[in-house]
Parts: C-alpha cells; structure tokens; sequence
C-alpha cells in the first residue's frame, strides 16, 4: 500500500465525485502497517482490536488510510487531523476541521479492494465488489432485482450477466448509501436501467421517495476483477474520476 501516499492537492468543483480505489494484499511489513495505523483515530484503533481475523482489520486500516489521505489532498487538512460523526441515519460526516465540511465522503471495502468516493456539499455514496460468481447466487440476484432489470437481463447473452448482476448491486448499494437509507430499503425498490454509451438511470418504487433525475451514476471495472460504482444527489451534469490509490494518482 505505499502508492496510499500524500501528493499534489485534488481540485474539487461541485458536481465533481472524486474516486479512489485502492487493491488490497497480505499485511505489508511492520513498519509500513504501524504508518498507516497511526492515522487513524484512537476510536479508530480501538475497532481494530475487535477484529477477529487480521486480513479484515488490514482492509479497514488500508480504507480508513485511503480516505484520510485523499481529504487531505482535498483540504490541506493533515491525514490525522480528520474527526467523523454519523449523521442522522447513521451516514458518517466530517466533524473537523468545520472549514472543510462541505466536503462529503463514502467508504467502501470488498475482499481485494478498498474505495472511497468525496465531492462538494452534495450526498455521496461509493460500493466495491468484487465479481465473484461464488457470490451471486440465484436466490440473491431475485431478491434485490426489480421486474425491470431481471427482464432486461435476460435478454443478455449468458456471459455478460454475471457482470450486468454486480453493476446493478453495487449502483444499488452505492445509492443507497448516498441515502442514508441503508435496510431500511429493499434493494428491487431501485430499478436501473444501463443502455451502451449512457450514463445509468434510476426509478424509485416502494418507500423510496424523492426524484430520480437529481441522481447520477457511473460504474467502472477497476483492478483484478472488481467493480466500483458512484451515486451523488446534484441534480447536475456529474464528471466522475477514478483514481488509483496504488498508482499516486
């Protein structure tokens, strides 16, 4: 995880959704793990000690790492100076410094893969997976599967669906962390609709409320066989940029 490093400042313009990503190996020496450990918070520190296998612990040093450093390439606010609280609905928010809470961030970790997602004054939300048949299994693609996106996906050829399933689920769980409405939805309650050359669409159905077009999407297949997706409520023309934690980017 050297490339999780400190660097030129990020540019954000509202509308704008910064994304890092960042791959996930075995624990690194020592010396470089107890760096990275020593960003974060003393509660922070403490939830590590409740982990009970060291891989997941090591995901959740290398995402809370990731998200420290890129804020403060947004903010000029030192990686440990950052403090979070959870708004109403439990999404987590900065807390300090008060300069820099307009920025607004999500964090997510899948197995390999750490990502976090910021922009300005607007609800964000990112989700990490990894594309894993072993994972998407019948019974859990009809659960979370609107009518609309089941019938689209079997008009896919066989081998692209796999694919399409994880696109859909984490647009889904990206949107719904963008929320804040966490189990409190039930996933077939967003229906997408993702067409060749367009960026993805949304309908609400159910409990959901609120209009579909103030959401932009956008989905992207980053390193060894994981996707990403981005949710923000702008109501304006997004540009989203993928970055590579790993690469300094």
């Amino acid at each position: 995880m050297a490339g999780v490093a400190a660097d030129s400042p990020f540019s954000l313009a509202s509308g704008d959704v910064l994304v890092r990503w960042a791959p996930v190996g075995k624990a690194p020496p020592a010396a470089e793990r107890e760096a990275l450990t020593a960003l974060l918070s003393a509660s922070e520190r403490a939830r590590l000690e409740r982990f009970a296998f060291d891989a997941d612990a090591w995901h959740y040093v290398v995402a809370h790492a990731l998200l420290r450093r890129t804020l403060a390439r947004c903010a000029a606010v030192a990686p440990g100076a950052w403090s979070f609280r959870a708004a109403p609905g439990g999404r987590p928010e900065i807390e300090a410094p008060e300069s820099a809470r307009r920025l607004r961030f999500s964090l997510s970790h899948t197995r390999g893969l750490v990502a976090c997602a910021i922009c300005l004054d607007h609800d964000v939300g990112v989700d990490a997976e990894a594309v894993d048949e072993a994972l998407m299994t019948a019974e859990l693609a009809e659960r979370f599967l609107s009518p609309a996106e089941a019938e689209s996906l079997e008009r896919l050829p066989t081998e692209r669906r796999l694919h399409r399933l994880f696109e859909l689920w984490t647009l889904k769980e990206a949107c719904l962390k963008a929320r804040g409405d966490g189990l409190a939805v039930a996933p077939e309650d967003l229906s997408f609709r993702l067409r060749s050359g367009r960026p993805p669409a949304v309908s609400f159905a159910g409990a959901l409320s609120g209009a579909p077009r103030a959401w932009r999407f956008a989905v992207e297949s980053v390193a060894s066989g994981h996707l990403v997706a981005a949710a923000v409520r702008c109501g304006a023309s997004l540009g989203v940029r993928f970055l590579s934690g790993a690469e300094g980017g």
